[in-house]
Parts: structure tokens; sequence; C-alpha cells
């Protein structure tokens, strides 16, 4: 079967996530796209901002999961990250893989008319955090996530019920809890 190379990172760093959208995902390690950074510019359609990369400079590094995922499901990945409304899959993005240094070429997905005053929701910025733990990513990383002012999401939506259901399994009641412990 045909295979692709997948770069997440955002919320699709959380293999619950990621798996629910491509069950064949399959992580091979983590990865650094060089001269990128993640932002929360990405305009979503519920108002918040959903997470990007973007073009730095030279010495910027974001890392986030290598994953192998059958081609038969990038349809289906196209779907969920909305590609040609909102987000552009984008085939030959060059990172680094971090179990033996190659630069390979992957799929991923940038966002488009970005707006720098955006926020995303608190539900939505802990899956980023809970993503980036289970991938081992620095310590720096996952503090300049947790340093993102988020908002409360007092409406009621398909993607926050889920993502409350991801959370309930990391054993968080509410996105307010993990915040909670997560501060302590």
């Amino acid at each position: 079967m045909c295979k692709f190379l997948y770069f997440a990172y955002g919320s699709n760093m959380l293999s619950e996530r990621l798996t629910a959208r491509c069950p064949s995902a399959r992580f091979i390690c983590t990865a650094d796209a060089p001269e990128y950074f993640l932002n929360f510019s990405k305009p979503s359609t519920d108002g918040s901002g959903k997470a990007t990369l973007v073009k730095g400079q030279l010495g910027d590094k974001q890392s986030g999961g290598l994953y192998k995922i059958e081609r038969s499901e990038l349809a289906g990945l196209d779907s969920a990250e909305g590609n040609g409304k909102g987000y552009t899959r984008v085939e030959d993005l060059a990172v680094v893989r971090s179990d033996n240094g190659h630069k390979v070429g992957v799929t991923t997905y940038l966002g488009d008319g970005l707006n720098s005053d955006l926020s995303p929701y608190d539900w939505y910025l802990a899956l980023v955090i809970l993503g980036a733990r289970e991938l081992r990513l620095s310590d720096d990383q996952i503090a300049k996530f947790a340093e993102v002012e988020s908002l409360p999401d007092n409406g009621e939506r398909k993607a926050k019920n889920e993502a409350l259901r991801i959370l309930a399994l990391h054993g968080y009641s509410s996105a307010e809890d993990f915040w909670h412990s997560y501060k302590r």
C-alpha cells in the first residue's frame, strides 16, 4: 500500500486526535521544521485562532510528530484539516528527523489568511500541550505554548465536545481543570 509522511503540529500532535482522523497513522519520530514557528493566527469558523506554521528566520524551528499514513486516508485528512478552506496542503515541507538527522519532505497543512489578533480556545490549546507532552517536545517549546493567551469557550460545538472527551481520557474534567492543574 502507498503511504505518505505527515508532519503533525498543533492539536494533531496528540495521537488520539490524529488517529481519529487517520486510523493508519503510525508514529515514526519527532522532527523539526527549520525556519518555522507555530502560532495561532489561522482563522477558524468558530472565531478562534488555530495553529499554523509560519515562516520564521534562521535559527527558528518548530518540532512536531512525523507519521506514516496510508495514502487512501489523505482525502479524509484534507477534509478534517480544511484543505482549501483555511489551510493549504503542502506536499514538500522539509523537516529534519530526530532519529537520524536526515532531512525529508513531508505533507502538512499551512494556514491561509492569517490574523495575528486571534487567540485559541482554552480546550484547543490544552490539546496542543498534551500532544507536545506526548511527543516529549522540549520544555522550552511546551512553555511557549503555555504562554499563549487562550479564550474560554462558552459555546456548544462538536470540536469542543470531542476535545473535552479527549481531556477526560487524560484525567481532566474540563479545560479549566487542565489549566488549573497545569499552572500548579
